[in-house]
């Protein structure tokens, strides 16, 4: 089976908004925690091998659930007292 655009491009989305996601886990959690860029590596690896839009859809369904529930987890540890990452605040001139 060929590969269309299409489905190149739905894979390129798919992976930005799982990158998307994992920068807001990094955030909350601090660039201290390994794994996380390999993470991104694997899952755009693995949604780059799929030949139709259906299997990327199933597997990054998959992968964001999993994702957003880590979120989810990280903001609860994070509201029980822990401490958080220092934010940068810019200023705008």
């Amino acid at each position: 089976m060929v590969r269309c655009n299409s489905i190149d491009a739905a894979a390129f989305r798919c992976a930005c908004e799982y990158r998307r996601l994992m920068d807001i886990l990094i955030y909350i959690e601090g660039d201290e925690i390994e794994g996380h860029h390999e993470e991104i590596d694997d899952h755009l690896e693995k949604i780059s091998r799929y030949e139709t839009m259906k299997s990327i859809n199933a597997y990054h369904t998959k992968a964001v659930d999993t994702l957003s529930q880590t979120i989810k987890d990280a903001v609860k540890k994070a509201k029980t007292g822990e401490e958080m990452p220092a934010i940068n605040v810019v200023e705008l001139k």
